[in-house]
């Protein structure tokens, strides 16, 4: 019987690289930046709630802005006209027309 012809292995492609996803930045870096997000103009001339002013920025930087515990919403009215401001100083406007401060916590923007 003659010898069988051997048999010749071929390698699998190699894999594709593997690209790690880039981190997700933590909620505190998310707020730092959202507070420097600069605008050209923000304007509520007639009165409103603070909270629908503290809604509209939330929704406007993608980042909680929360009360601190035992701090109940206002509904104090407030009005704003700023220009050439970053975000970070229109919640510091409308947080001082509501007795309130602000800082950068685990979670996001923590009202206190």
């Amino acid at each position: 019987m003659p010898p069988l012809p051997s048999s010749t292995t071929v390698d699998p492609p190699p894999a594709p690289p593997v690209i790690a996803d880039k981190p997700k930045p933590s909620p505190q870096e998310r707020a730092t930046r959202a507070l420097t997000i600069q605008l050209i103009k923000y304007q509520q001339t007639s009165p409103v709630p603070f909270e629908t002013i503290r809604l509209e920025l939330e929704e406007l930087i993608g980042v909680p802005i929360r009360y601190a515990e035992g701090i109940e919403p206002t509904q104090e009215m407030i009005q704003v006209d700023l220009a050439n401001v970053s975000i970070g100083e229109v919640l510091h406007e409308i947080t001082q027309q509501v007795d309130l401060q602000f800082e950068i916590d685990n979670h996001g923007i923590l009202l206190k």
